[in-house]
């Protein structure tokens, strides 16, 4: 029998009803308390919530790739090593022993290392796995994504490089793209479901990117959402997802953030986020872009706030690039806070009393 996979694209799914979550409550106030000078353009946040990996370089002529370890509550860096500006993402062990350090999507046949902060060390892979890409929290399982799919290893068997299973990549149904490839892969914190975004370098389907979503424990693909970005509630049951703008992406698209139940993929939520302005001095007014997109997510741990990062370019001209991040309260639907701040990494800390805004700087916001 045929198994038929459910691509839900932005506000069309399945039983067209959209659920309210919880009456709004009182105004939230967020207020700047303090920035870093700690490079945080990628990041990884501990099971326990009470650290922070954070990878980047450091600005300036000369920059310099750091990685560091923060302690959330005292916003002090515990342990800060030198590394290689190939690493684009930072994964924490469940036990927080180690921290992985592996290549950017575009970075494929580079390989991982492991960061043994209380020891000082970054050990080179002695493994035959190339990457680490998600770490199950029982510490049980470990997923290395490669071109066909996804391997899945029990920690001993790194070392042979013999995987336990196979998730294969194929195309789910009414998708014809070519050479699929997975750019970011991530576990649900209860280690029920692997969420993964799905690129094409198919340049005729390269504006064309899905979230797919498998069953942990049978492997099986469970459903797609048409977006380019998606985070994970800390409750594993909620999915944020958006897009940024590119050819071939509406610009409402990339101004709208959808709340998805993680298990069901229904529909609960969305929310509109600003139209950019700058003053065009050509024409002496303000004008609107609606070629903005959002690039980087993180829900808060009540699931009632989302945090967005979104870059604006303007196509006309090709001279415009403004970088900002903002906060929507998702059961209203609106937007409350925003700055103009780059911020390819969020994330909320302290039960949701902090965010985390990271880039050449990390500068950390009070949620009131």
């Amino acid at each position: 029998m045929r198994r038929i996979v459910r691509l839900v694209a932005g506000c069309l799914f399945v039983g067209f009803g959209v659920m309210t979550l919880q009456k709004p409550a009182e105004a939230v106030k967020i207020f700047r308390a303090k920035t870093l000078d700690i490079p945080c353009e990628f990041g990884d946040v501990s099971l326990d919530k009470t650290l922070v990996a954070c990878g980047g370089s450091t600005e300036g002529s000369t920059p310099e790739n750091f990685a560091n370890l923060i302690d959330a509550s005292e916003l002090k860096i515990i342990s800060s090593i030198a590394i290689s500006s190939s690493y684009g993402g930072i994964k924490f062990e469940p036990k927080n022993e180690w921290i992985s350090l592996t290549p950017g999507y575009y970075n494929q046949n580079a390989e991982y290392s492991l960061w043994i902060p209380s020891a000082g060390l970054l050990k080179s892979n002695t493994s035959k796995v190339r990457r680490i890409d998600a770490i199950h929290p029982s510490s049980k399982k470990i997923y290395s994504i490669n071109d066909k799919g996804i391997e899945v290893y029990a920690p001993e068997n790194l070392t042979t490089g013999v995987p336990n299973s196979f998730i294969p990549l194929s195309n789910i149904r009414n998708d014809d793209r070519k050479e699929i490839y997975i750019k970011k892969l991530s576990i649900s914190q209860n280690g029920r479901f692997l969420v993964g975004r799905i690129g094409s370098r198919d340049h005729a389907f390269s504006h064309s990117d899905l979230v797919y979503v498998w069953d942990v424990e049978s492997e099986r693909l469970l459903y797609a959402i048409k977006a380019d970005i998606f985070a994970l509630s800390s409750d594993s049951t909620k999915i944020v997802t958006s897009n940024y703008y590119r050819n071939g992406v509406t610009a409402e698209s990339g101004r709208t953030i959808f709340l998805w139940d993680l298990a069901s993929a229904k529909l609960l939520k969305q929310a509109k986020i600003r139209k950019e302005q700058y003053y065009d001095s050509r024409i002496r007014r303000n004008i609107s872009i609606d070629h903005g997109g959002v690039v980087s997510l993180a829900i808060s741990p009540d699931n009632n706030l989302v945090a967005f990062g979104n870059l604006v370019v303007d196509d006309m001209n090709g001279y415009l690039s403004t970088n900002g991040m903002g906060v929507v309260d998702i059961r209203s639907g609106k937007e409350i806070f925003y700055q103009e701040l780059s911020s390819p990494f969020l994330a909320f800390i302290d039960n949701g009393k902090k965010l985390f805004v990271g880039a050449k700087k990390l500068t950390i916001f009070q949620i009131n």
